[in-house]
């Protein structure tokens, strides 16, 4: 297992960042996923730990040592690629095989790992066969294979599942899940897909153009987002934001929803404020599983209750989502039962419990979180 911590690393390609004072500390035997959208900076930042890039400026340790100046082979480190990279002229033997040869390891040290290793992944029937003949599944156990015999301190995943259908991702990343636990090894795993992030990461990265938007454990970004931006990220449909203005009424401060309705802002998001002023404009954001459907308009007097046209409903088996549409910008989402039934264009209410929803300052930054055990 390895120790890995970037202090202010900084990577530069011409005039633009990539990766712009970025700290990160990993534990030994942690497994940390980053995430982040396309040309967040995220597979810049693997390839830095990998010695693949230089870094423009700062520090990368691992296990204590500085390793800014090591080439790739020194940094006791495997990496596993979206794309298999494997030799086609060579048997699925030899590829794992390859870099053990190269290291000038011993012949009988060489069949032991790439046995023991075929073994844990369920490929020694496939020993001898050339990657031409296997599946997008078996070269990627092949490729993750090759990366086990080499018994790093270190394992590096660049969105290697990005390339598989949906079943065998999930099938992937069970067998990357145990492997883990049977290795007991140091991961850093990049990944655009949340859902592998959510269940594979002992914590989450969360880039956004070079720079950590939020560290932490998977249901800590998820109910406890630091931003807009990492609480539209993590959660699948993603919350629901509703952009308001805070006004004055006869009864104190309003919050003015679309369409110009009015409500008195609650005592539960006041707080929220502290003892500095009202900010003019907030955003309010539910999860999907916070939103009740209802068949009229009215409702409870502490939620916000809307009526919203369906656009489209996704019948996924044991739940549904609704997606409907409250005005030409905004689309909400609701997840109902399974059995729930409605039809485009009809017209729904979605209630929207206050004590369910985050707040949001015209920045973005998070002002508020439902209590514990009130959301998801």
């Amino acid at each position: 297992m390895a120790r890995i911590g970037l202090s202010q690393v900084t990577k530069r390609f011409g005039g633009t960042e990539a990766v712009s004072g970025l700290d990160l500390d990993i534990a030994d035997g942690e497994f940390v996923v980053v995430v982040g959208p396309s040309g967040c900076g995220k597979s810049t930042l693997l390839r830095l730990v990998a010695g693949l890039e230089d870094v423009s400026s700062g520090d990368v340790r691992i296990d204590g040592q500085v390793v800014n100046d090591l080439p790739p082979p020194e940094r006791g480190i495997a990496m596993v690629f979206q794309s298999y990279a494997l030799y086609p002229h060579m048997t699925v033997r030899k590829n794992m095989a390859f870099g053990l040869s190269q290291a000038k390891l011993r012949r009988e040290e060489i069949d032991r790992r790439v046995r023991a290793s075929a073994t844990r992944l369920r490929i020694e029937d496939l020993l001898d066969r050339k990657p031409k003949s296997l599946s997008g599944g078996q070269r990627q156990r092949v490729a993750i294979g090759r990366a086990i015999v080499r018994e790093p301190k270190l394992f590096l995943f660049d969105e290697p599942l990005s390339n598989l259908d949906a079943a065998l991702r999930v099938e992937m990343r069970m067998e990357i899940a145990k492997l883990r636990r049977d290795l007991n090894a140091t991961v850093l795993y990049v990944t655009h897909d949340q859902t592998e992030a959510m269940t594979l990461a002992d914590r989450i990265v969360i880039l956004n153009q070079g720079r950590v938007e939020q560290v932490g454990e998977p249901l800590e970004l998820y109910r406890r987002p630091r931003n807009i931006f990492v609480a539209g990220f993590i959660g699948t449909p993603a919350i629901n934001l509703l952009p308001c203005t805070l006004g004055s009424g006869a009864e104190g401060t309003v919050i003015v929803l679309p369409g110009d309705r009015t409500m008195p802002l609650p005592e539960t998001l006041r707080a929220c404020f502290g003892a500095g002023e009202v900010p003019s404009r907030i955003t309010l954001g539910w999860r999907p599983e916070a939103v009740n459907l209802r068949g009229g308009t009215g409702g409870r007097k502490d939620a916000i209750t809307l009526g919203v046209e369906v656009e489209t409903v996704e019948h996924l088996g044991a739940e549904t989502f609704v997606h409907a549409r409250l005005d030409q910008r905004t689309i909400v989402t609701a997840t109902a039962g399974a059995n729930f039934q409605a039809q485009p264009g009809q017209r729904v209410a979605f209630e929207l419990p206050l004590n369910r929803c985050h707040v949001f300052d015209g920045e973005g930054a998070t002002l508020h979180h439902p209590s514990s055990g009130e959301e998801g």
